[in-house]
């Protein structure tokens, strides 16, 4: 196709040469000549122009859209793994208090602050570099400097997964329990007492209240 577009406006060229010293007149030519060379010369505008600029510029929006896609997707996980594990929690404290002399039914609701988080084993590579400096005056003095970087252990068939050495659970924010037999001061401190007991939170993020009946 290029070959054919080269030979056509050498062809043309030769034709204007010959007509150098006689007027042009587009009459002359013929109109379908003159759409002939219109396509030709953005042809060549095309073909001139930086491809690679063109794709590169695709290439790093796509890119940019890929790590957001990733990034919000690893949100949605941390998200859906922090509701599944108040979920829990929270059916286990039910199933417990509703189970005390004193405090009937019971609801409760456990919020989350941060999710569950994993430390990996960690190893030091450790690298140190010298140099010789000379002065002016002829007399030379040696400098060393080090640096030290820390890489997870990685472990699996493949050799891509961290060794995992600690869990650390998803961090309780605050605990709210609604219980028929609240109300009293004995029953609300052993609530209090109770998920203070399971749970890493003072006391005052543990709020107990009277179920109302219902209508």
């Amino acid at each position: 196709m290029e070959k054919m577009w080269k030979k056509l406006i050498e062809g043309l060229r030769r034709q204007q040469k010959k007509q150098e010293k006689e007027p042009i007149k587009w009459s002359e030519i013929g109109l379908s000549k003159i759409i002939i060379m219109i396509l030709a010369g953005i042809f060549l505008l095309i073909l001139s122009m930086p491809s690679a600029g063109l794709f590169g510029k695709v290439d790093s929006t796509r890119n940019g859209t890929d790590q957001k896609n990733v990034q919000e997707k690893a949100q949605d996980t941390a998200a859906d793994a922090m509701e599944a594990y108040a979920g829990k929690q929270e059916q286990q404290l039910q199933k417990l208090l509703s189970k005390v002399e004193g405090i009937g039914k019971v609801e409760v609701m456990v919020t989350i602050a941060s999710s569950e988080e994993k430390k990996a084993l960690q190893q030091e590579d450790i690298s140190n570099s010298s140099t010789n400096e000379t002065d002016s005056a002829g007399g030379t003095r040696s400098q060393t400097s080090g640096s030290t970087k820390q890489e997870p252990v990685l472990v699996g068939e493949e050799g891509k997964e961290p060794y995992i050495v600690q869990i650390q659970s998803p961090q309780v924010e605050g605990v709210l329990v609604v219980a028929q037999g609240a109300g009293t001061g004995v029953i609300d401190s052993e609530i209090i007492a109770a998920v203070e007991a399971l749970f890493p939170i003072e006391a005052h993020k543990i709020k107990v209240m009277k179920m109302g009946s219902p209508e």
